[in-house]
C-alpha cells in the first residue's frame, strides 16, 4: 500500500471514530432552538423559547449560542429509566402539558454537551410529573441499552443510573448520574429535574471524560435562576 493510500485509510478512520463518539454522546444541530409544534399553547411557547435563547448565566466555557435539542443516545430497557431519559431528551409527559421546547450548548470539556430542555404545566402538571421522575430514579438502576443485550453483550455497552447528590435548586428538584461504557467509549451523563412554578427544567450534561458534579450544579442553577428572574419580572 502506498503512503498515500495509508494516509487516506487513517483520515478515513479518524472521521469516523469522531462519529461515532458524537453519536455516542447524543448530537446537536442547527443553531437555534428544537421545537416540537403540536398542539402547544403559542403564549407558553414563546415564553419558553424566549428562555432558551438567553442563558447567558452559563458557566465559563459553555456557548452562549443555543443548537437543536438534546437526544438520548441509547433506549434502556427498563422502563423507569426510559421516562428519565425521555424526558431529559425532550419528550415530557404530556398530561397538562402547555408547552415545551429544547436546545444545547456545547462546552469546553472533551464531547462536552448540555441539553436544556423547559416545559410549561398547567394544573399542578409540573410538580405531578417532578414526582413521577423522582419515583423513576429509585427505581431505576441499569440502564442498560436494550439493543445490547443477549449475544451483543460483550461488546462493551454497560451503564448504570445513580442518585446524584445536589444542593437546593429551584422549588424543587431530583437529580441522576449515567455511567459506563456506551458502543465501547466511556460514556458519562448527569441528568437534573427543577421545578419552578409550573415550569419544569430538564438538563442533560454529558461528556467523555469524568464530569464535576459542581460544574453540573452551576448549570442547573444558572438556568433556574433565569426562569424564576422571568417569572417575576426581576
Amino acid at each position: 500500500m502506498t503512503r498515500r493510500m495509508q494516509m487516506l485509510v487513517g483520515a478515513v478512520a479518524v472521521i469516523a471514530a469522531a462519529g461515532l463518539i458524537a453519536a455516542a454522546l447524543g448530537g446537536c444541530g442547527a443553531r437555534k432552538p428544537q421545537v416540537h409544534a403540536v398542539q402547544q399553547d403559542r403564549g407558553e411557547l414563546a415564553r419558553i423559547k424566549g428562555l432558551l435563547h438567553d442563558q447567558r448565566g452559563l458557566p465559563e466555557g459553555f456557548s452562549s449560542r443555543p443548537r437543536d435539542g438534546w437526544t438520548t443516545p441509547f433506549r434502556p430497557r427498563d422502563p423507569h429509566c426510559r421516562a428519565v431519559l425521555d424526558t431529559a431528551g425532550g419528550r415530557p409527559p404530556k398530561e397538562s402539558l402547555l408547552a415545551h421546547a429544547e436546545a444545547t450548548f456545547p462546552g469546553r470539556g472533551l464531547g462536552e454537551v448540555v441539553g436544556v430542555a423547559l416545559a410549561g404545566y398547567s394544573s399542578g402538571g409540573a410538580n405531578r410529573t417532578l414526582e413521577e421522575l423522582g419515583s423513576a430514579l429509585t427505581r431505576c438502576s441499569s440502564a442498560t441499552n436494550r439493543e445490547f443485550v443477549g449475544k451483543n453483550a460483550g461488546n462493551g455497552t454497560k451503564l448504570k443510573m445513580r442518585h446524584l447528590p445536589m444542593e437546593r435548586v429551584g422549588e424543587s428538584a431530583v437529580a441522576a448520574k449515567v455511567t459506563g461504557r456506551l458502543h465501547g467509549y466511556p460514556y458519562r451523563l448527569h441528568v437534573v429535574f427543577v421545578r419552578i412554578g409550573e415550569t419544569m427544567i430538564s438538563l442533560a450534561h454529558t461528556g467523555v471524560a469524568n464530569l464535576d458534579p459542581a460544574r453540573t450544579q452551576q448549570i442547573a442553577r444558572a438556568v433556574a435562576e433565569r426562569v424564576a428572574s422571568a417569572r417575576t419580572g426581576t
